[in-house]
């Protein structure tokens, strides 16, 4: 578990973390999510302290990772970070790459670091890129490689800053389906931030909305998306468009199940109480 009291954390005489208090419990895939600037990818970074927090706690599994005495090092392999912006050896293949991690590195025998590195790149469904280059794959088959490396030191909490970010349908797509896989299995737990709402319905079991700095929801999405929307707008957020769609046609007096998180779920309950299959 991670309990975060009264986080606080300032560049100079800017706020940019105010107070921010909450338990991140094992099993859960947390989304955050909040306009450009509302502190989001800094309260990530605090978690393993690779921002430092100006003030309060951030405690995980009962010790204070704050306290000068605490071995971050340690800490940084159980709250594992996958960067936005990253960087793969271009002149290495993909499984040198992986090589290359200092888990695997900590591994004398060359062959049981080859063998790791099979049993990882298996593991993010990319055993067949193994002899390829960093330049042949595509921006999802990157990002895949680089969370293999985190995956190496078998990490509590997985936390991804923009995992999805400047990829095409198809990667993000490919990308979530792979994190939702591993925290439904139990490999870890996830923490991310991201901006695409459908991807959010689909994956998160819980919401934090961030405003100005602040923690302003914390919540079941679909409770936040359903019934705090006015909260959401005033943050510059809203609910994903296929849940404003199912709203605006339960106005209009058409029994939808406003409570889909995708479009084959909202079709098939749609496809029940219109009496399909009768």
């Amino acid at each position: 578990m991670i309990t975060v009291k009264n986080l606080k954390k300032s560049f100079g005489e800017l706020e940019v973390l105010k107070k921010i208090d909450c338990e991140i419990n094992k099993g859960e895939c947390i989304v955050v999510i909040g306009p450009s600037g509302s502190g989001k990818s800094t309260f990530l970074r605090c978690l393993n302290r690779l921002e430092e927090p100006t003030g309060g706690q951030i405690i995980f599994d009962g010790t204070d990772i704050l306290d000068k005495g605490t071995d971050i090092n340690k800490i940084r392999q159980k709250l594992g970070m996958v960067f936005q912006h990253f960087n793969l050896f271009p002149h290495l293949t993909v499984k040198k790459n992986l090589e290359l991690a200092p888990t695997l590195l900590k591994l004398k025998d060359k062959q049981a670091i080859s063998d790791k590195a099979d049993e990882l790149l298996a593991r993010v469904g990319l055993s067949d890129k193994a002899d390829a280059y960093p330049k042949s794959l595509s921006g999802g088959q990157q990002r895949r490689v680089a969370i293999a490396g985190v995956i190496a030191m078998h990490p509590d909490f997985l936390i991804l800053d923009e995992p999805s970010a400047g990829l095409d349908p198809v990667g993000r797509r490919e990308i979530f389906s792979r994190i939702q896989g591993w925290y439904k299995k139990g490999v870890f737990s996830v923490i991310l931030v991201s901006h695409n709402m459908d991807d959010i319905a689909r994956l998160a079991t819980r919401l934090l909305v961030m405003h100005q700095g602040r923690l302003v929801l914390d919540g079941d999405p679909m409770d936040i998306f359903l019934h705090h929307r006015e909260t959401l707008k005033e943050c510059g957020v809203d609910a994903p468009p296929l849940t404003q769609t199912l709203l605006y046609l339960k106005e209009k007096g058409i029994p939808v199940p406003e409570t889909a998180r995708t479009v084959e779920e909202a079709a098939e309950k749609m496809y029940a109480v219109l009496g399909g299959g009768k």
